[in-house]
Parts: structure tokens; sequence; C-alpha cells
């Protein structure tokens, strides 16, 4: 069960960006009760002090060596209609390129340009 949760952090994290207010509450509940689950204190309290631009580069502190499909996920969210979530995902693949290890940057270009 854990994995499925580690899977939604970040579909989740964008999603609190969602211009539908009910979509972006469920979200941001939703993902207070995965980090509870997932024992991540740092993130719960970002979330409860709604320090919203610092999740993302937590979810990559707490979870570095998934910066590759953290990458992948957030792709398709640069496709999005609603531009709030594109320029979430655009923030989060500069902090992901910052985390990728030595040699993975090539990835990163790959992975731009395939979109």
């Amino acid at each position: 069960m854990k994995k499925e949760a580690r899977d939604i952090l970040l579909p989740l994290f964008f999603h609190m960006h969602d211009q539908d207010q009910s979509v972006a509450q469920a979200s941001w509940e939703a993902l207070l009760c995965t980090a509870k689950l997932l024992k991540h204190k740092h993130l719960r309290y970002l979330l409860k002090t709604a320090q919203l631009p610092r999740i993302g580069e937590c979810l990559l502190m707490g979870h570095g060596s998934r910066a590759d499909q953290f990458l992948k996920q957030s792709l398709s969210y640069l496709r999005s209609p609603q531009e709030p979530l594109q320029e979430a995902a655009v923030r989060f693949i500069g902090l992901a390129g910052q985390h990728l290890r030595d040699g993975h940057e090539e990835k990163l270009n790959d992975a731009i340009e395939g979109e």
C-alpha cells in the first residue's frame, strides 16, 4: 500500500493547484492523509502551514532517488488545459532537473523533447 501511496504524491501535489477549489481542497486533504500514512512529518508540516511552494522541494528531498519517475509523471501536466497545473509542472520539472544524478540530465532533455 505504501508503494501506491508514494506513486500518488506528485499527482496530488499538482491537483492542489487545480482551478476547481473543491478539487484543490480534496487533493490537499488526500496528500495530508498520504503523508500521515508514509510518516512524512516534514511534508505534513508544510501542508498544515500552507507552504505550497516548498512542497515540491520536500517531495524531491524525501524521494530524490525517484526524480526520474517524478519527472515522467510531471510531463503530462504540461499538456493540461489549466494554466496553474502547467505552471506547477514547469516549476517542478526545474526542481527535478536539479536533483537528477550525474549523467541523468540527458534523460531530462530527452523527456522534454519527447513531449
